[in-house]
């Protein structure tokens, strides 16, 4: 009866364990964790200058980038967004494509002149420059929870003013959570 019983309670614990999905506690142990966030910094001509949060949850995703900068009247702002496709993901790097925009305001003020009450002028500088481009990248997990973000690509210049084309560069670390 004791023999009935344990093969019972054997077959149950089974049974939970399967309906669970767990496996066995080596395939938990051996389950890699899915990041579908990352904070970080990237500099790049079409993905923005400054800090960024990345939101990837499959194989689609989303950045934004930015970082404002203002001292004695000057002011330097950048603002990104870009959506981006994961091809290829490995245990050390990720293929991915994506499309950006960038946008940047400068706007500085400058005296020209010898002393200020008197003889000289004032000046204003302000720019805003809208990029636009698109290109590949990779992800290198440097550690489990640190990349590095290495991307090139093409990109239009300056879109409302006389509009250029060139290569573009962009790179990034970010902490994935």
């Amino acid at each position: 009866m004791k023999k009935i019983f344990h093969l019972f309670v054997i077959a149950a614990l089974s049974f939970v364990q399967s309906a669970t999905g767990q496996g066995s506690p080596e395939e938990v142990l051996d389950s890699k964790p899915t990041f579908k966030h990352a904070l970080g910094m990237h500099a790049g001509a079409v993905t923005g200058l400054g800090f960024s949060y990345r939101y990837a949850p499959k194989k689609w995703g989303i950045q934004v980038t930015g970082i404002p900068i203002f001292n004695a009247g000057n002011i330097f702002a950048s603002t990104a967004a870009s959506v981006q496709y994961k091809f290829k993901s490995h245990d050390k790097v990720d293929l991915f494509t994506y499309v950006g925009v960038h946008n940047i305001y400068e706007r500085s003020e400058y005296y020209y002149g010898y002393y200020e009450p008197f003889d000289g002028y004032d000046a204003v500088y302000t720019n805003n420059t809208l990029t636009a481009g698109f290109g590949a990248g990779l992800n290198i997990h440097l550690l489990e929870v640190i990349q590095l973000s290495v991307q090139a690509g093409y990109g239009l210049y300056d879109l409302s003013g006389s509009i250029s084309t060139n290569l573009t560069g962009e790179i990034g670390v970010y902490y994935r959570f």
